[in-house]
C-alpha cells in the first residue's frame, strides 16, 4: 500500500491478492477511519483460482485506518477477513510533504495487555492456548463494558431465547459482541426499527417477522429463511444473504447495496425502489419479482432468473446479466446503459416480443445477446439482436472481436452434423465437444480450442484453422492429434 499526498488530500493506493485451491468469485476491501469512515470495493475475479485487484481511496485525514480484506470463492463461504490497521503519519500542510505508514499492533493486543495488567500471569496461559481463547476474551472483555463506558447494560434483551445485543456506533462493521443467534426460530417476531448490524442468522427462521426500518448492514443471512418478511426502508447493505430465502417478502425502499445475494431465492418480492447497486445476485432467483424503480446499477445478475418481473423505470447502468433470463419481463424504462447482456434471454423465438412491455428502453454502450453493441445497431439491441444466434445449443458470437471477448463457447456439446460453414469462430471454444459429421467448409476455428473433441468425418474443405488447439482430438480422418505432434491438420475430410 503507498500512500501520496494530493492537492485533493491523502490518497492510498491498494494491492489485494487472494488465491483459492479452485477457483475465486471475487475480492472485497472495506477501508474504515476512525472518524466513522467507511467504503466497501468489490472486484470481480472471473473464477481464476489467483486473482489482483488495485484499489484506490481518497483518506479523509491522517490517522489510524483498517483495511479489511476477504476473498470470495465460488461456493456460499468466504476467506477468513485479513484486517490490518495502519497509522498514516504526515507532517506539514504543503502539498509535497510526505506521509509514513506505521504497523499498529492489533487491538486485540491491547486487550490482552490490558487484561495482563490486572492479572499479572494470565499472559503466559493464554499463549500457551490451554485455557482461554483468544476472541472468546476479547469478547468478555467487551461485554464487561472495559473502555466502553457508552454502552448501557439495559440495550440488550432476548426474544424467544435469541439476546439481541444493539451495537455500538459508530463501527462498520460493528465490533463484538453482537447479536448471534443462528437457526433460531424467530418467525412472525416484530424486530421493526433494531439496530442489528453484523448480527447472525444463519439459517435462522424469520418467516413473516417484521424487521421493517431494521439496520441489518453486514448481518449473516446465509440461507435464512426470510419469506413472507416485512423488510420495507431496512438498511442491509453488504449482508452475507446467499441461498437465502426471500421469497414474497416485502423490501421496498430498502438498501442492500453490495449485498451478496447469489443463489438466494427471491420469487415475488415486492420491492419498489428497492437499492441494490453492486450487488451479487449470480444466479439468484427473481421471477415475478416486483422491481419497478429499482437501483441496480453495477450489480451483478449473471445467470440471474428474472423472468416476469417488474423492471419498469429499473436503472441497470453497468450491470451484468451475461446469461440471465428476462422472458416476459416488463423493461419499459429500463435504462441498460453500459450494461452486459450477453446470451440473455429475452423471448423464445424470433417476433415473440410480448406487447407493451418494451416502451423507452435506454440502449447506450449496451452488450446485446448476440454480442454485437447498441451503438452499431442504430443505437439500440434491436429484435435480430435480443435472440443470440445459436447452432445445436451453442450461442455463436455474431460479431467476433478476437481476440477481444466474448467468443463462442461450445465446449463438451454434442453438435453432431452440426453447420458451421462460413462462420467466424475464431477463438471458440470446443473442449469435450462432439464434432462428427460437422460442416466446417469454409469457417473461420482460428485459435479455436479442440482439446478431447472428436471430429470424426467433420467436411474441413476450405476451413482455417490455424493456431488451434489439439490434444488428444479425434481427427476428421479417425486418428489421434497427439500423434502427428498435436495437430489434426494434414490429417482433415473434405
Amino acid at each position: 500500500m503507498n500512500i501520496d499526498r494530493t492537492p485533493a488530500g491523502l490518497v492510498a493506493a491498494i494491492t489485494a491478492n487472494g488465491a483459492d485451491d479452485v477457483a475465486l468469485d471475487f475480492l472485497r476491501l472495506s477501508i474504515s477511519g476512525s472518524a466513522g469512515e467507511n467504503q466497501v470495493f468489490i472486484a470481480p475475479c472471473d473464477e481464476r483460482a489467483v486473482c489482483n485487484a488495485d484499489f484506490t481511496y481518497a483518506l479523509g485525514s491522517s490517522g489510524e485506518w483498517v483495511f479489511h480484506l476477504q476473498a470470495f470463492d465460488l461456493v456460499p463461504q468466504a476467506s477468513e477477513p485479513e484486517l490490518t490497521t495502519r497509522q498514516i503519519l504526515c507532517e506539514g500542510a504543503g502539498a509535497g510533504d510526505d506521509c509514513s505508514i506505521a504497523e499498529r499492533r492489533d487491538p486485540l493486543a491491547d486487550i490482552l495487555e490490558a487484561i495482563l495488567d490486572v492479572q499479572g500471569e494470565l499472559w503466559d496461559t493464554l499463549v500457551s492456548g490451554d485455557i482461554l481463547d483468544f476472541e472468546d476474551i476479547m469478547a468478555d472483555f467487551a461485554l464487561d463494558g472495559i473502555g466502553q463506558p457508552d454502552q448501557a447494560r439495559d440495550e440488550s434483551f432476548e426474544v424467544r431465547g435469541c439476546l439481541i445485543i444493539v451495537p455500538l456506533p459508530p463501527e462498520s462493521p460493528p465490533a463484538p459482541p453482537v447479536t448471534e443467534c443462528p437457526e433460531y426460530n424467530l418467525s412472525g417476531e416484530d424486530l421493526s426499527g433494531l439496530d442489528l448490524r453484523g448480527a447472525d442468522f444463519e439459517r435462522a427462521d424469520l418467516r413473516q417477522a417484521d424487521l421493517s426500518t431494521a439496520r441489518l448492514a453486514w448481518a449473516r443471512l446465509f440461507a435464512t429463511d426470510l419469506r413472507g418478511a416485512n423488510l420495507s426502508n431496512a438498511q442491509l447493505d453488504r449482508i452475507e444473504g446467499r441461498l437465502g430465502l426471500f421469497n414474497g417478502a416485502t423490501l421496498s425502499g430498502a438498501s442492500m447495496d453490495s449485498a451478496f445475494l447469489s443463489g438466494a431465492l427471491m420469487q415475488d418480492i415486492r420491492s419498489a425502489h428497492i437499492w441494490l447497486r453492486g450487488a451479487m445476485m449470480v444466479e439468484t432467483d427473481l421471477s415475478n419479482a416486483e422491481l419497478v424503480a429499482a437501483n441496480l446499477n453495477s450489480a451483478n445478475l449473471s445467470r440471474a432468473n428474472l423472468s416476469g418481473a417488474n423492471l419498469q423505470n429499473a436503472t441497470l447502468v453497468g450491470a451484468k446479466l451475461e446469461g440471465a433470463n428476462l422472458l416476459g419481463a416488463d423493461l419499459t424504462g429500463a435504462d441498460f446503459s453500459n450494461a452486459n447482456l450477453f446470451r440473455a434471454n429475452f423471448r423464445p423465438e424470433a417476433g415473440q416480443l410480448p406487447a407493451g412491455l418494451w416502451n423507452a428502453i435506454v440502449w447506450n454502450n449496451t452488450i446485446c445477446p448476440d454480442g454485437t453493441n447498441s451503438d452499431d445497431n442504430g443505437g439500440a439491441c434491436a429484435v435480430a439482436n435480443l435472440a443470440p444466434f445459436a447452432i445445436k445449443g451453442c450461442v455463436i458470437v455474431i460479431d467476433n472481436q478476437y481476440p477481444q471477448p466474448p467468443f463462442s463457447n461450445c465446449s463438451g456439446l454434442d453438435m453432431t452434423a452440426a453447420d458451421f460453414q462460413g462462420r467466424d469462430l475464431r477463438g471458440a471454444d470446443f473442449t469435450g465437444t462432439t464434432l462428427i459429421a460437422a460442416t466446417m467448409r469454409d469457417a473461420d476455428f482460428r485459435f479455436a480450442d479442440f482439446t478431447n473433441a472428436n471430429l470424426l468425418g467433420a467436411h474441413t474443405l476450405g476451413g482455417i484453422f490455424g493456431n488451434a488447439t489439439w490434444d488428444n482430438t479425434i481427427c476428421p480422418d479417425g486418428s489421434n492429434s497427439d500423434d502427428h505432434n498435436n495437430t489434426c491438420e494434414g490429417f482433415m475430410f473434405p
